[in-house]
């Protein structure tokens, strides 16, 4: 009996389900989303995620159902331009597809990979600053 109660106790917050997050201070667990099919989207997906992971701010899911947050993104390049840009469209949405938080900016830079690397940096930080923000609002 005693046995079938512990299992009971350790199941639980499995059969329960959870509440969907709404507020971005809320997020433990990102599974980070495309970002677009270009390599040039893919790797930037690739840095935010590693410049995420250094904040130690998140955990990371391997797929979204084990999320609490899906982050996307949609970038529109201009890379071929005398000022490489870009405009970035980011998406935080919880398990019912809900937006959490989302954010769009522009950036340029001299060189395109420098551009790639500054948009990840930017993307971080506004995403930080973000959770910094909602957190003060308690």
């Amino acid at each position: 009996m005693i046995r079938l109660a512990v299992l009971f106790l350790i199941l639980l917050p499995f059969a329960v389900p959870q509440r969907p997050v709404q507020r971005i201070r809320d997020v433990h667990k990102l599974y980070v989303g495309d970002f677009g099919n270009s390599d040039a989207a893919k790797t930037l997906r690739e840095r935010v995620k590693a410049r995420l992971t250094e904040s130690k701010r998140f955990d990371f899911a391997d797929v979204p159902e084990r999320a609490d947050a899906v982050l996307a993104g949609d970038v529109e390049w201009h890379l071929n331009a005398t000022f490489p840009h870009a405009k970035v469209a980011l998406r935080l949405m919880n398990a019912n597809l809900d937006d959490v938080w989302k954010q769009e900016f522009e950036q340029q830079d001299v060189n395109a990979q420098a551009l790639r690397e500054n948009l990840a940096k930017e993307s971080c930080k506004l995403i930080l600053k973000a959770i910094e923000k909602d957190d003060k609002a308690r």
